[in-house]
């Protein structure tokens, strides 16, 4: 095979280079100015190094991802992922990379749920924490930060918002700067429904981070109105329920956005497809399935889809 090369600055560039985005060398003296040909094995001409991944270059409000879906063994990775080893990590990264995610959802303190999970006390961990939360970044994958489960509220916080809110004021400056946004905690109306609560919860950790802050309600359920004003961006983690039809979901959607556009709220389709293999039943099983809902629920109004790798 014959290529076209000529000297720019003492270095060779190919003939369809010829900005020298591609510099090498031959095995012969170069005549400054002139194309010449040569056979392509006696050119040498350097491959670039791939660039190390960096997570955080997605942008938050293209979030993807399928956090209800991984390897059957490593199910949950986001309550499994810290207390993992290295390989295990990486094949739970790896799974949701390879198959388009941006995001990897991950809870930073875990107390004992519904499945078998990795118990993690990250607020008491922040080194091991921030260690696993660049291990996410270099993969290529911005780390969406769940800061608690309810277990660990009930269990290590003893089921106080005062404890809450003292371990948000000093755990989430610790990683924020590792994070793309965070969310106090899952399903948090199961806990607090107080809402002078919520939005205490919600000022703490403005207070001490710029990054877009989730809610994460209950099956069709969004954010009190208090929650959320004059604190974005936050955006309204959705959660469908894994048995609501389009039709629902879509109605949902609208009047979520309906009562908080206004605020700065962002719409998100967070919740709503699961394996057949868990303790839950659901009428989207699979992944084809959870993006098709995705596509519909980001046709409805959702700025992102966390559930079924579906994207605008």
């Amino acid at each position: 095979m014959r290529i076209r090369l000529k000297t720019v600055h003492g270095q060779y560039v190919r003939a369809s280079d010829p900005e020298g985005a591609e510099k090498g060398s031959v095995n012969q003296s170069p005549k400054a100015g002139l194309w010449e040909e040569f056979d392509l094995e006696e050119v040498s001409i350097p491959q670039s190094p791939q660039p190390p991944g960096n997570g955080l270059r997605h942008d938050w409000r293209r979030s993807t991802g399928a956090f209800l879906f991984s390897e059957r063994e490593h199910w949950f990775p986001d309550s499994k992922y810290f207390a993992s080893p290295p390989e295990v990590q990486d094949k739970m990264l790896t799974w949701q990379r390879e198959r388009g995610a941006t995001h990897f959802l991950i809870t930073t303190n875990v107390g004992r749920g519904k499945v078998p999970v990795g118990l993690w006390d990250g607020a008491n961990r922040v080194k091991e924490t921030r260690m696993g939360l660049e291990r996410i970044i270099k993969a290529d994958l911005a780390p969406a930060v769940m800061l608690t489960n309810q277990l660990y509220f009930k269990e290590t916080l003893e089921g106080n918002l005062d404890k809450f809110i003292t371990m948000l004021d000093r755990f989430v400056p610790q990683i924020e700067d590792l994070t793309s946004w965070v969310c106090p905690m899952w399903e948090i109306g199961d806990i607090f429904t107080v809402e002078s609560d919520r939005r205490k919860i919600t000022q703490t950790i403005r207070a001490v981070t710029k990054k877009p802050i989730g809610v994460h309600e209950r099956s069709l359920e969004g954010p009190y109105r208090k929650e959320v004003i004059g604190l974005a961006p936050t955006i309204s983690l959705l959660q469908f329920g894994f048995k609501t039809d389009v039709e629902r979901a879509e109605e949902f959607v609208l009047a979520n956005k309906r009562r908080l556009d206004r605020y700065g709220c962002e719409t998100a389709c967070f919740e709503h497809s699961i394996p057949s293999w868990g303790p839950w039943s659901s009428i989207r099983s699979t992944l084809e399935d959870a993006n098709k809902f995705g596509k519909a629920m980001i046709k409805a109004g959702c700025i992102f889809d966390m559930n079924g790798l579906a994207r605008r």
